[in-house]
């Protein structure tokens, strides 16, 4: 199992390929966090989402996308990002890694926010994520908050399982997809294009008050859980 010095006290919740239980009633069994954050993957890794930047006729492929809630920043600390944040869970906007702004030839120093199209849709181009810094941010379980990928081979029920209960970065069927060919999108825009919530992730003011709502959860609930407790 990996060990990290816990980020927050509160509860990381991974989404179960199984749950029928939805991120939404997951916070609602919670009433006494102080601060949340839901994040989204979409993965395409066989048909890549095509961007076209103005200055250019090509286009370039992304692999995945990450989505973020606006509640993200500072949440496990301040995001490596040149530029701005999202101004809304659901805007139109998006941040590619620093890799993408030397394809297509941007100083992210000297950034001027922009529209390019994903798909034939029109983004603003908000800012620039530094990957090997992204990569770096774990939540409780001590994983990527990454988009995880299968190596060799389609996931079986068992695999699916072993990502959802997985606490290492050592997984042999999963690995964090490359964070060059990713793009960070507002959460409910990434869950419109058809992207799905894979956690939930709750923080607490109050040890006491973490333990109370984990108990009253445990009564009618079987799902798999993390907690850490920062003094």
């Amino acid at each position: 199992r990996t060990v990290i010095s816990p980020p927050y006290t509160g509860i990381f919740y991974a989404k179960n390929s199984w749950s029928g239980l939805s991120p939404d009633n997951f916070v609602q069994a919670f009433p006494n966090y102080t601060k949340s954050v839901r994040r989204a993957w979409f993965n395409r890794k066989n048909a890549p989402f095509n961007i076209q930047y103005p200055s250019s006729n090509n286009t370039y492929p992304l692999q995945t996308f990450l989505g973020l809630e606006m509640a993200e920043e500072g949440f496990l600390g301040k995001l490596p990002i040149k530029g701005k944040f999202f101004s809304s869970d659901d805007a139109q906007e998006v941040i590619l890694s620093e890799s993408m702004a030397e394809v297509l030839k941007i100083d992210v120093n000297n950034f001027v926010e922009q529209e390019i199209l994903i798909m034939g849709e029109k983004y603003k181009l908000i800012g620039f994520f530094d990957q090997k810094s992204i990569e770096e941010l774990k939540d409780i379980r001590g994983t990527s908050i990454l988009p995880q990928s299968p190596v060799g081979k389609a996931p079986s029920a068992s695999d699916q399982l072993e990502l959802d209960e997985s606490e290492a970065d050592g997984n042999n069927n999963y690995r964090s997809m490359n964070a060059k060919m990713m793009g960070i999108l507002p959460y409910k825009t990434t869950l419109k294009l058809g992207g799905y919530c894979v956690s939930v992730s709750l923080k607490y003011d109050s040890i006491d008050k973490m333990w109370d709502d984990t108990r009253n959860f445990t009564t009618f609930s079987r799902e798999n859980i993390y907690l850490s407790t920062k003094e």
